[in-house]
């Protein structure tokens, strides 16, 4: 159950910790393999904080802080035009889901299937769930295509670290 279907009221101040220690230890951890940034976007009283690895062939995130009265978002774009893009609830869930698909984009577990019109992105997080996303082109993208995940041609993305 998310903060915003819950009776319990959100400890908004925890999450705010919570958020800033996750990029606090992103900057630690991923000293020397990515450029870690967090800025305040004025005009949406939003911080946003994203992970850009130096390896090629690795995939950014970010995620979006819209403070107590908003919820959390987080983005894991790909370079083949697709990507993942999921509004959370500004809670310890919500946080707990940033910091597993930020993890699972570091730890390389992101995969990208293309095919025609349509691109569909998973991230695998450690406990084996998978959240995805499908994006379709405006006219190919339309047409329904039965079985196109099969013949798709798959990018499997790397970890920020090299092995």
């Amino acid at each position: 159950m998310t903060g915003r279907d819950s009776a319990q009221p959100v400890d908004q101040r925890a999450v705010t910790v919570w958020l800033a220690e996750l990029a606090d230890r992103y900057r630690r951890e991923l000293s020397g393999v990515a450029e870690v940034s967090v800025r305040f976007i004025d005009e949406l009283g939003a911080t946003a904080t994203t992970l850009v690895p130096e390896r090629a062939g690795a995939v950014g995130v970010n995620w979006v802080d819209f403070g107590s009265d908003g919820d959390l978002q987080v983005q894991v774009e790909s370079e083949g035009g697709g990507g993942i893009f999921e509004d959370l609830a500004r809670d310890l869930e919500g946080v707990g889901d940033v910091e597993a698909i930020a993890d699972a984009v570091v730890e390389g577990r992101v995969r990208e299937l293309l095919g025609a019109g349509r691109s569909r992105v998973e991230v695998i997080e450690s406990d084996g769930s998978v959240t995805a996303e499908t994006a379709h082109s405006l006219w190919r993208g339309l047409l329904p295509v039965p079985g196109w995940r099969r013949s798709a041609r798959i990018i499997n993305y790397l970890p920020y670290r090299r092995a």
